[in-house]
């Protein structure tokens, strides 16, 4: 039987899981307050499929709690925005779980095992600043800067 689902010797950094992957770009259809994308690595099983428990309605609620965070929306706010941007796996709306985990036992005390960590997204997004220069006259003395944030879709919680 022929494979369908390519094979490559590429890794993606930091994702949960070992051995072979799948990988897609995806755009949602639906439309939110600021542009959105989705990158997935979703590991492939010996049987040649792809793994993957995350359901659209997941990543629509995800999207969608970040953009109405009122931390966020502040962010927005303040400055011009674009590029809502959220990495998923298998079964998880971010990539790499222990990065995850070290960075809210620093902000957010607990108990996270792999199980609790599923709620958890990471989510980024682009600001503009202008930065004070006399050397660059606007439009040229404008800076981006990457945002990223985690959000529990299933408690509200939020850490940056």
């Amino acid at each position: 039987m022929e494979e369908l689902i390519a094979r490559t010797q590429w890794k993606t950094g930091g994702v949960w899981f070992e051995g072979p992957e799948w990988h897609a770009g995806l755009t949602p259809l639906k439309k939110y307050a600021l542009p959105a994308s989705i990158s997935a690595a979703f590991p492939i099983a010996k049987s040649g499929q792809i793994e993957t428990s995350i359901t659209a309605m997941e990543i629509d609620e995800a999207i969608e709690a970040t953009l109405k965070h009122p931390w966020v929306k502040k962010c927005i706010a303040d400055k011009p925005a674009s590029d809502l941007h959220l990495p998923i796996t298998g079964d998880r709306l971010h990539w790499n779980s222990e990065e995850l985990q070290k960075h809210l036992s620093q902000v957010l005390p607990g108990d996270y095992n792999p199980e609790s960590l599923r709620a958890w997204a990471e989510l980024s997004f682009k600001s503009v600043e202008e930065v004070e220069t006399p050397l660059l006259p606007p439009p040229h003395n404008r800076t981006h800067k990457m945002t990223r944030i985690f959000l529990n879709i299933r408690t509200g919680q939020f850490a940056h």
